[in-house]
This record gives C-alpha cells, sequence and structure tokens, in this order.
C-alpha cells in the first residue's frame, strides 16, 4: 500500500511512454468499452434520471481530482507543478458548472475543450511511471476516461447538441485565459496548458520543430481552430445524414 500512493518523484521521476503500445492499446480499449456502456445506459434513462446521473458523474470526477490533490497534500508532495491551471483541471470545471448550470456556451465548452482535451491526453499520454499500481499513474487513466464519458453520453443522448456559433466565445474564453497562464509559466517554470512547450510524445512536438518557439503557440493555436472546424463540420454532417431526427438545442428559442 506503501508503493500505491508513491508519488510520481518518488518513483524516479516519469518514464518514456510506447504510445499505442501493448499497455497504451489495452487501456484504450477498457476505456472505450466502459464509455459504450455507461453511454448505452444513460441513453435508456428519462430526462430527469439523466440530469440526476450528469450531477452525480460530475461531482465523482471532483472528488476524484479533490482526492489526488488531497494525497499530494497530506504526503507533503504538493507543489506549483500541481496547481490546478492545466486544460483538464479547468475541464473539470466546466462540467461541474455543466451539470448544475448547464447553457449553451457552456455545451460547447465540452464540445470543444473538455472531450478533444482529455481525448489528446489519453492518446498521448505523459504520465508513465515505474509503478503501474500505483494511485498516480491509474488516477490519470481514469480521470481522462470520465472527461471523455461525460460530453460523449451527452451526444450521444442529443442533450447537448454543438452549436458552431459559440465558437468565438469560447475560444475567445480559452485564449483570453491562457494570456495569463503563458507568463505563470515563464515565471514558475510550468507548462500549464502546454502552451509554452509541446508535451512530450505528442504531435505538438512537430509544430516546435517547424516553427520554433514562441512560433509553437501560434501553430498551436491555428491546430487548435482546424480541430473545432472539423468537429463541427463531423456534427453538422452527422445532422444532416439525419433529416427525420429532431436535433433541436433546448436552448433555441
Amino acid at each position: 500500500m506503501t508503493n500505491f500512493f508513491m508519488s510520481i518523484d518518488d518513483q524516479g521521476g516519469k518514464i518514456p511512454f510506447i504510445t499505442f503500445g501493448f499497455v497504451h492499446i489495452i487501456w484504450l480499449i477498457a476505456i472505450a468499452i466502459v464509455i459504450f456502456l455507461i453511454t448505452t445506459i444513460y441513453k435508456g434513462r428519462s430526462e430527469i434520471d439523466r440530469i440526476l446521473f450528469r450531477k452525480r458523474l460530475s461531482l465523482l470526477i471532483l472528488f476524484t481530482e479533490l482526492l489526488r490533490k488531497y494525497t499530494l497534500i497530506a504526503k507533503g508532495d504538493f507543489t506549483h507543478l500541481d496547481v490546478p491551471l492545466h486544460l483538464c483541471s479547468i475541464s473539470i470545471l466546466l462540467v461541474v458548472i455543466h451539470a448544475y448550470r448547464a447553457s449553451s456556451k457552456m455545451d460547447d465548452a465540452q464540445f470543444m475543450l473538455v472531450l478533444p482535451g482529455a481525448l489528446a491526453a489519453l492518446l498521448f499520454p505523459d504520465w508513465n511511471t515505474p509503478l503501474k499500481f500505483n494511485f498516480y499513474y491509474l488516477h490519470s487513466w481514469i480521470i481522462h476516461g470520465l472527461l471523455v464519458l461525460y460530453p460523449v453520453m451527452l451526444l450521444a443522448s442529443k442533450d447537448l447538441i454543438p452549436n458552431r456559433r459559440n465558437l468565438p466565445a469560447v475560444s475567445l474564453g480559452l485564449g483570453l485565459f491562457a494570456i495569463p497562464i503563458y507568463f505563470i509559466n515563464k515565471a514558475w517554470n510550468t507548462n500549464f496548458l502546454f502552451i509554452n512547450t509541446p508535451s512530450e510524445g505528442s504531435p505538438l512536438v512537430f509544430l516546435e520543430k517547424i516553427l520554433g518557439n514562441p512560433g509553437y503557440i501560434f501553430g498551436l493555436a491555428t491546430l487548435a481552430l482546424i480541430v473545432w472546424l472539423v468537429m463541427y463540420w463531423i456534427s453538422d454532417s452527422i445532422i444532416a445524414s439525419k433529416p427525420n431526427r429532431t436535433y433541436l438545442s433546448k436552448y433555441t428559442p
């Protein structure tokens, strides 16, 4: 049990991850199966039950993250690197707000920020450690899986209908948030939002090689915009391909 809560630093730090290796694929398949099963159950529930389920899931996600922070603080391992300023940490807050105070813009925050951010983390993880049966290693897989689950089950049940009109507002909000984060990273030697340097092993590394740094930031912003446009195109195409189904946002006047 001592090893279960051993910090990453006490384990000797992170080790290279074999992207799409055997272990990675097993984790992705397991997470995909869980998401499919829970989404199927969620879709079959009544509207009132779905609302209650969203609230409970959001609190579970929040509790899971708070438990991680608590263990770090209790063991004296909490540092400025653990301040919740990463996109996935912000996503947890966005999920809780959405579960209790949903709105059209908050819908698209789930679609534009929570879903792609958590999915990218699962596809290109940077939390590999020597110990696999370890709280911090397991937590990283679970929390990102839950963050993908939340918007996916809403999209599948049509409780969330993406609206490209909210793209400017959500992207502007992220941009305004990123500006002070950039300078915090410089002052603290951190890398919140991965806006100062790319995550090791991710495709963003190629952007930095091509554009340099800080040119990498503009490449990152451009890539994010392209991803969002493609996501909305896919969403609009799915809706257009099913004309006999009703896809009306509950926020439509």
